[in-house]
């Protein structure tokens, strides 16, 4: 059976998470826009890799669909 965590435990615990939150924010805020393209230029490959990419048009051709039909409701 687990240990309970004390108070001071789950204190130190959340100024070490925030310790770490704001030096990841720093790092983000350092990053270059050249940089940060590539990240995001990976991630839509991987999608693409995985076949990602047609299931979300997909998803907002309904979306809009809904919106659509959300509309007409709303105005008459």
């Amino acid at each position: 059976m687990k240990k309970q965590m004390t108070k001071a435990e789950a204190r130190s615990f959340e100024r070490r998470w925030h310790t770490v939150n704001a030096e990841e924010k720093k790092q983000l805020r350092r990053t270059t826009i050249a940089r940060k393209l590539r990240q995001l230029n990976a991630l839509l490959a991987w999608g693409e890799h995985f076949g990602w990419r047609q299931t979300r048009a997909n998803g907002v051709e309904e979306v809009r669909r809904r919106w659509a039909q959300l509309r007409r409701a709303y105005r008459g």
